[in-house]
């Protein structure tokens, strides 16, 4: 019994493993700030804060730029702002980090790995 308990303790962590460290972010709380800002610091492309398990991304038209590269901050409540470069979906709906040479959904990471939704709004 002790090594099924064992084997499942390992197996749950082998399954969650991949998606934690892909931003070392263990948790992502209510009242945790996202932004989208540009290169060169100067434009502000979206803003959105997580209530209830849903990301609200307020941005001009309701998309980023498309195709574009683009900082990800993510300012934990009590813990350092982290931020990312991310490539700009086609539609401007989604972005994509690049971890370990393979791209990840902004989206599906949100989903997957910390049960928030993503959605957008106009201002």
């Amino acid at each position: 019994m002790k090594r099924f308990v064992f084997l499942l303790f390992i197996f749950g962590w082998a399954l969650a493993a991949p998606l934690t460290p892909l931003t070392g972010i263990p948790v992502l709380p209510d009242n945790t700030v996202v932004k989208m800002i540009s290169q060169d610091l100067t434009s502000n492309y979206a803003t959105g804060i997580i209530r209830r398990n849903t990301l609200i991304l307020t941005a001009e038209n309701a998309r980023l730029p498309a195709n574009e590269t683009v900082h990800l901050w993510i300012g934990v409540p009590n813990e350092e702002t982290r931020s990312f470069k991310v490539v700009v979906s086609k539609d401007g709906k989604d972005c994509h980090l690049e971890i370990k040479g393979e791209k990840i959904s902004f989206a599906t990471l949100l989903r997957e790995a910390y049960n928030v939704k993503l959605e957008w709004k106009a201002p």
